[in-house]
């Protein structure tokens, strides 16, 4: 069967919604997909166990820093206070 070029140039007509090849297969199928994504198999536990300790450093250096911040702000506190009181003495 031949298409016109009026059928294909429908522009009230919404675009085709795409959809993965694994919602695909999960609708034609009927396979849980919560089964599907907690697969031992479809988790790669080093990488987890990695990206859980780059982020426990990434807290510790963070941590870190907002205690450097905390102690910057009291010295610049303490400066001035020193700057008043000598400027007040003379």
């Amino acid at each position: 069967m031949e298409t016109s070029a009026s059928d294909t140039s429908n522009s009230s007509a919404a675009p085709p919604r795409r959809i993965s090849l694994a919602e695909l297969l999960i609708y034609q199928f009927g396979y849980d997909w919560q089964k599907l994504v907690n697969k031992p198999e479809c988790r790669d536990l080093l990488a987890e166990r990695d990206t859980r300790e780059e982020l426990k450093s990434a807290k510790t250096d963070l941590n870190k820093l907002i205690d450097a911040a905390k102690n910057a702000a009291q010295s610049v506190d303490d400066a001035r206070q020193a700057e008043e009181k000598a400027l007040n003495l003379q």
